[in-house]
């Protein structure tokens, strides 16, 4: 197996997460080998010839035409294309490469395998999620580095605290507010608890520095919006 993936970027990982490198790729998920992105096209191309079928697990928004003429074999090429004119003509180049008769849709067959869920792989599921639940609770913890906090440290982890305890209690079926109206509630929160310690974020100029500087990600995750398979 040949995984292709970003790697990593140190930039992007500052917020969205950390990535994982292309040796990584090869020592976690067991691959064979682990490449750039970049390097699929030539590498996809050069096996179109060398199997007689070529099964494609294409994204849904990607798969799907406006004229609803349903699933595209350019379609995966496409949606992973940076859309330059020299990437263009590589991508065409290779979809024009692949037969029709040859390329075969991926998802029936995984759909088969996903049907039942044997005992053994329901219990690999309930322990995958107690580790999971388990690892981002103790990453959620704020632990001061010399093992107590200083005086200003303190006022930071309250003023964090009575924002996140009174965004808790918003957080309920009656107070019908969606996601997005409990992260500007966050905002304003998080501006007043941290005026009270010293900080000057009246204004403007100084509201936009609350979400660009000290609060630039969301309050939360979106659960269950995606496209499951």
């Amino acid at each position: 197996m040949t995984l292709f993936s970003a790697g990593k970027d140190s930039h992007k990982e500052k917020w969205e997460g950390a990535r994982t490198s292309h040796d990584d790729g090869v020592l976690h998920f067991k691959a064979d080998d682990a490449q750039p992105i970049t390097a699929f096209p030539s590498a996809f191309k050069s096996l179109t010839s060398a199997f007689s079928n070529i099964y494609l697990d294409i994204p849904s928004s990607a798969s799907v035409s406006r004229r609803g003429r349903g699933l595209s074999h350019k379609s995966l090429l496409k949606y992973l294309s940076s859309g330059t004119s020299s990437t263009r003509e590589d991508y065409d180049t290779v979809v024009e490469s692949i037969g029709s008769t040859k390329l075969k849709s991926l998802a029936p067959e995984v759909a088969k395998l996903r049907a039942i869920k044997s005992e053994a792989e329901q219990r690999i599921m309930r322990n995958a999620a107690d580790i999971s639940g388990d690892a981002h609770a103790k990453a959620s913890r704020t632990y001061p580095v010399s093992g107590k906090f200083s005086s200003p440290q303190a006022a930071l982890y309250s003023a964090l605290l009575q924002a996140q305890k009174y965004l808790i209690t918003l957080c309920t079926e009656s107070a019908r507010l969606s996601l997005a109206q409990i992260h500007r509630e966050s905002c304003e929160m998080l501006r007043k608890e941290l005026g009270k310690i010293g900080f000057n974020l009246t204004g403007v100029a100084a509201a936009g520095d609350l979400e660009r500087i000290l609060y630039p990600h969301y309050v939360g995750h979106p659960l269950g919006i995606g496209q499951w398979k």
